[in-house]
């Protein structure tokens, strides 16, 4: 009965909104409104729709005109900045190549005399090329440490020599003027084989540019070198080098003519600046005396124009002849990214920026002048067209107020049929004429009054049969209620069978429950089992982390053993036939023995036996070319030779220095053998530390760096036989976790990057912190993952490996054991080759 009566009550609901609405419809379209505002709104909004529209076409034509205007400038300035950067640099690349097959066919080049080749070198360059300003310093290299070159000084005219040869005793010498005289500054330790511009030429042997880099002089300017190889025959005999300055790049950029208010700059691919036309350096001051500058990357600019571009260009720097516009200090810029590639190492891109204003000028300006001008003038006519249309229609308002008059019963009302318009005159005459016919209806509706009255009895009958049927639907009213009771207990049943249907649920439900407790030990038992292949890897990697050191402690056992046999159980009887001078010599000798072995090159060495041999022959020892070997086994050096000559003069001298050079080989195995034993426990101990780490569902602190560090240590064997491994650790905070687990993530990812890789290639591991996460980068040089499969790698038992080698279930537990931490696991798109995993873990729980 109670479901009965909120039947009937939202019914009644129902109803008095319909009500409500048909009312308020009405209510609409009974609104009028007065015929000044029926004009002049419409009258208004086509004319403020006109001048809108004027004012957007206007903008747009003027858009398109500087967008057009912005793509032929930059179009022109490109191309010009592209062809002027060609010529600048093409030039320092052909002389070099010239003056170095010179020095090549004229065999100007004698090892360890450079004077033929820096003559020629200066000739060439103060003759012919002095108008090249590109050129800071044109430089020959040789295969055998020695260098010489001309240096451009700041003063026109002058130049410094640049030399290391046997004359300055292989010390790189600066001096003020093109001869040895007066000396600037000296370095001991230059090799030119090992600089940024010869050591690519000397890998490939073909003429390219090098790297930018940092001189090695006294004024260390930023430069890039063209370079070339010298070969006579089919061998290098040294490397042709031409410096240039990056300011003088920047000097040819401010100098282009079309430049006018606009910015140029060249960037490297990496958005590290190269030059640019603004003033300002685009070197990073230093940190401290002697430390060399760091180019500035583009948001690192002290332009700020190139700042504000910066984050575009890096954007589009893969595009070609890729254009853009931004907004700088509310002046808008348009830009253009031009490439700049040189098969021969130069990867650039050249940048024009141009200010709106040099396409315009106050074009805009005069153009929303002109808009202002035009706007105030259609305002003045728009009301004069306004008062135009009020006075028309004050004459038909006239006729209105007339036509309420007679609604009060006047006999006639009459209005003058005045006015400037014909038709506001007609419109006074018909009101007139239709005033008339209304007095004479007025009389004939009186005569209709009696008529009307018997029409209203008439009425009171029909009254009647309405009561009637009122009546008639109280009793279809009594009928509804009927029908409800029998709905009511319809329901009842329907609720009946609800209950029984979710009784059913329920138990569907259990089911489905213990399905998914089945399914969870399921999951922990493929785990354990991906764990268990890990650490099998684990074993076979500290296997052979192991046998090495073990391998060393074997080796310089034995070779100390035959040293014990051949010599130093011999020594106390040998030592008791030497004199007191014979004794302290034989002391002086076993002294050099425990010298660390000197780092020294190949002709150094066959230098000192040459002096050692020049020595012995002078104070008339036998046998000198054997005995100055075995001084030089012993670390001797030539000037040692006359403190030793009361041993080497003895009948058995040379039994002697073969004692002395057994106690260098046992100390030697004695040191290999510490470092083997520190090997093996550093090895032990990380091994300890993995198989230790987190054996419960506790969460405990984690120091993601050891976990990370212990990992490639167990892997390091692998690593040695043919993989560069690269780690940029930063400090992280510590966090909560399970280490057991993290340390199974870092495994399966680093032994899937040594596998892409074949055990041969590039592995980068990186590590740093934001204030809500930690970052784990692992990167590897491998083939990459194809697009088309990288969708599926997480899924549980997807593989690539051959049967045999992989379950398919690394990937997918990594990404789980992550999530547990709160983390996330993704591939980074943005490496052109290999495959990059990045992992974040929250910081806070």
């Amino acid at each position: 009965m109670k479901q009965a009566q909120n039947l009937i009550a939202t019914n009644e609901t129902q109803r008095a909104f319909n009500s409500w609405f048909q009312r308020a419809i009405q209510s609409v379209k009974n609104t009028r409104i007065s015929l000044w505002v029926a004009i002049a709104a419409p009258f208004s909004v086509i004319f403020l729709a006109t001048v809108t529209f004027q004012n957007i076409n206007q903008t747009r034509l003027t858009n398109r005109f500087i967008e057009q205007s912005s793509i032929r400038l930059l179009d022109a300035l490109s191309v010009s900045s592209k062809n002027s950067l060609h010529l600048f640099l093409e030039e320092p690349f052909r002389i070099q190549l010239e003056i170095g097959h010179a020095i090549a066919n004229n065999r100007l080049y004698t090892e360890g005399n450079m004077e033929r080749v820096y003559q020629y070198i200066h000739n060439t360059y103060v003759k012919l090329y002095n108008d090249k300003t590109q050129i800071s310093v044109l430089s020959f290299g040789s295969e055998y440490g020695e260098f010489a070159g001309i240096r451009r000084e700041n003063k026109p005219g002058q130049y410094a020599l640049i030399l290391k040869d046997d004359s300055t005793r292989q010390k790189l010498r600066i001096y003020a003027d093109e001869t040895p005289s007066k000396l600037i500054t000296e370095f001991r330790s230059y090799d030119p084989r090992f600089r940024p511009w010869y050591m690519p030429v000397r890998g490939t042997g073909q003429a390219r540019w090098s790297p930018i880099y940092t001189n090695y002089d006294e004024r260390e300017d930023i430069t890039m070198s063209a370079t070339s190889p010298v070969m006579i025959g089919d061998r290098i005999i040294g490397v042709m080098d031409a410096d240039i300055k990056l300011d003088g790049l920047s000097h040819f950029l401010r100098n282009d003519p079309l430049r006018k208010n606009g910015v140029i700059f060249i960037v490297d691919s990496h958005g590290q600046l190269v030059a640019q036309s603004t003033p300002g350096s685009i070197v990073a001051h230093r940190d401290g005396p002697g430390m060399p500058g760091q180019r500035l990357s583009m948001a690192e600019s002290t332009n700020a124009s190139i700042r504000a571009a910066s984050a575009t260009v890096l954007r589009l720097r893969d595009q070609e002849n890729a254009s853009f516009d931004i907004n700088i200090a509310r002046t808008k810029y348009y830009g253009r990214i031009t490439k700049y590639i040189d098969p021969r190492g130069i990867d650039w891109r050249i940048v024009s920026l141009v200010p709106e204003t040099d396409l315009m000028g106050d074009a805009r300006d005069q153009n929303l002048l002109w808009f202002y001008l035009i706007f105030s003038l259609a305002v003045a006519f728009g009301l004069i067209g306004l008062i135009a249309i009020r006075r028309v229609i004050r004459s038909i308002e006239k006729v209105v107020a007339a036509a309420k008059e007679l609604t009060l019963e006047k006999q006639t009302v009459m209005i003058p049929a005045t006015g400037f318009l014909q038709e506001t005159k007609a419109l006074a005459q018909a009101f007139n004429d239709m005033s008339e016919r209304l007095h004479e209806s007025y009389q004939a509706m009186r005569n209709q009054q009696d008529t009307l009255t018997e029409t209203l009895d008439k009425n009171s009958a029909m009254l009647l049969d309405i009561v009637r049927k009122e009546v008639d639907l109280r009793e279809l009213n009594e009928q509804l209620e009927a029908r409800v009771t029998e709905r009511t207990e319809a329901l009842t049943v329907s609720n009946t069978a609800l209950r029984t249907a979710i009784a059913e649920a329920e138990q569907k439900s259990a089911e489905a429950n213990a399905a998914l407790a089945q399914l969870k030990e399921a999951q922990s038992k493929l785990i354990q089992s991906e764990k268990m292949a890990s650490l099998g890897q684990l074993v076979a990697n500290v296997t052979h982390e192991v046998n090495t050191p073990i391998g060393a402690i074997k080796s310089s056992g034995s070779t100390m053993l035959t040293a014990l046999k051949e010599g130093l159980l011999s020594l106390p009887a040998q030592v008791r036939t030497l004199e007191t001078e014979e004794f302290a010599a034989f002391e002086q000798l076993t002294q050099l023995t425990q010298r660390p072995p000197a780092v020294r090159s190949t002709q150094e060495d066959r230098k000192n036996l040459r002096e050692i041999i020049s020595q012995l022959n002078h104070f008339g020892i036998a046998n000198s070319a054997k005995m100055a070997n075995m001084l030089v086994q012993c670390q001797a050096v030539p000037s040692d030779i006359e403190l030793l000559l009361p041993i080497l003069r003895n009948n058995r001298a040379e039994e002697l220095l073969k004692m002395a050079y057994h106690i260098s080989t046992s100390i030697s195995c004695a040191l290999n053998v510490n470092v083997a034993v520190e090997s093996v426990s550093r090895i032990i101990f990380a091994l300890k530390s993995y198989s230790r780490q987190g054996q419960s569902n506790i969460q405990t602190e984690v120091n993601v760096k050891d976990t990370l560090d212990t990992v490639l240590l167990l892997y390091g064997n692998a690593i040695r036989r043919g993989i560069d491994l690269v780690k940029n650790f930063a400090d992280v905070p510590i966090i909560h976790g399970y280490p057991e687990e993290l340390s199974q993530v870092w495994t399966n990812l680093i032994h899937n990057a040594m596998q892409a890789m074949h055990y041969q290639g590039m592995l980068s591991v990186s590590l740093w912190a934001d204030e809500h996460n930690i970052y784990i980068k692992i990167v590897d040089s491998g083939p990459g993952i194809p697009p088309q499969i990288r969708a599926q790698i997480f899924d549980p038992f997807f593989t690539t490996k051959p049967v045999g080698e992989g379950s398919g279930l690394g990937l997918s537990i990594s990404r789980s054991i992550i999530q547990k931490h709160g983390g996330e696991i993704v591939i980074d798109d943005s490496i052109e080759k290999g495959t990059a995993f990045v992992v974040n873990l929250p910081i806070s729980p």
